[in-house]
């Protein structure tokens, strides 16, 4: 459900961002900068193929822009809108993480805790995969979402997109594969490990992750266009969703997912969220705002990912000098939720994958806004 191109992107063509508008008593961006970046999103979601986006992008002074492009529904013709909510994947495991994170603040929980001790027999090697190893991915537990046997897990969705999963036929999924490398000696990003991860959350709490999540992240922080469903529908006020079919016998490749079960991601990427909860909660991320000193260090503490600049911390992506987490629900729905060099930009789209050029959208559109927001020689 990902795919590493934002620091490739940085490093080709971003190589800095320089300040603008600097000195107002207000901080706003000024008419220009405005234009620049509403075509930046509207050449980059073209490019992509997605029906629509929006994305919002904040200043180091605090100035905040809010634009849209496309459409929030192919069907309907309705006009992509602020405030929206989508499907934003793995950013899910931003929160999953932070709740993680507070149990071992409490002392519920320990980083060094084993699997086994856990979750007993659920997984090969638990007795050697630790809390810390699931959060960075470091477990060499296969990803279930990426299984070819038993059978093609991702066909298996499209097919059965009403389909209720319980997060233990995901881990079974995951065992009919082999690990990809003993505990702890290597990365590899893995959906299966958000999966325990929320398992463990249920076991330790008595109550669903989802439960969780919103008693100690959501109300805290007043993200109440955020939710953790475990239903098909999407709540009101969303965008419709769409997934690009290269097969289909069809001039039009995009089809309408909206309607589609997220017990497949469970942990991994359940949540839909809208710009402005995002922009709330990427602040709280930046800051630790939840978490006390010593386990803001332990999310900031990132172990390389095995490619050039990349390196992931327990819940967060390191991509050069971009700080947060990408997000694709598959069907429907891509995020971006990133820090870079002090300005914040959140990148929501409609649709998943791209159909117009070989990246990552979400990741894609913000590089473009980058560079359009000008580089420094």
């Amino acid at each position: 459900m990902k795919k590493y191109i934002l620091s490739l992107i940085l490093i080709t063509i971003l190589p800095g961002v320089c300040g603008l508008c600097s000195g107002a008593t207000t901080p706003a961006f000024d008419q220009q900068t405005t234009r620049t970046l509403q075509d930046s999103l509207d050449t980059s979601v073209a490019a992509i193929g997605a029906p629509g986006a929006t994305m919002t992008v904040i200043r180091p002074d605090g100035a905040k822009w809010v634009g849209v492009t496309g459409l929030a529904d192919r069907e309907k013709r309705t006009p992509m809108a602020p405030g929206l909510k989508f499907r934003i994947g793995s950013v899910s495991k931003t929160f999953v993480a932070t709740v993680i994170l507070k149990l071992v603040q409490e002392g519920s929980l320990s980083l060094d805790d084993t699997l086994e001790s856990i979750l007993p027999g659920l997984v090969a090697n638990s007795s050697l995969i630790t809390v810390r190893q699931l959060l960075n991915h470091t477990s060499g537990l296969f990803d279930y979402a990426q299984a070819q046997k038993p059978f093609n897990f991702l066909a298996e969705l499209y097919l059965q997109p009403l389909k209720k999963w319980t997060p233990q036929e995901l881990v079974a999924v995951a065992n009919a594969n082999d690990p990809y490398f003993p505990p702890g000696t290597q990365f590899h990003y893995s959906n299966t490990n958000y999966v325990l991860l929320a398992m463990i959350i249920e076991k330790k709490t008595k109550r669903t992750y989802a439960q969780e999540i919103s008693s100690r992240i959501l109300v805290p922080l007043g993200l109440r266009n955020t939710s953790v469903p475990n239903t098909p529908d999407m709540p009101e006020g969303s965008t419709a969703g769409y997934t690009y079919d290269i097969d289909r016998q069809s001039a039009d490749k995009w089809v309408n997912t909206t309607r589609f079960d997220p017990s497949w991601a469970f942990g991994a990427g359940a949540a839909i969220s809208n710009g402005e909860d995002l922009h709330i909660w990427l602040e709280a991320l930046m800051k630790g705002s939840l978490l006390d000193e010593r386990r803001r260090t332990d999310m900031f503490t990132f172990v390389s990912m095995g490619i050039p600049e990349c390196e992931y911390g327990l819940g967060l992506e390191k991509q050069r000098d971009a700080v947060g987490h990408t997000g694709d629900f598959v069907f429907g729905g891509q995020s971006a939720l990133y820090q870079y060099r002090g300005w914040k930009f959140i990148v929501l789209v409609n649709a998943s994958p791209s159909s117009g050029v070989a990246a990552f959208g979400s990741e894609y559109i913000m590089a473009l806004a980058i560079a359009a927001l000008g580089l420094n020689q």
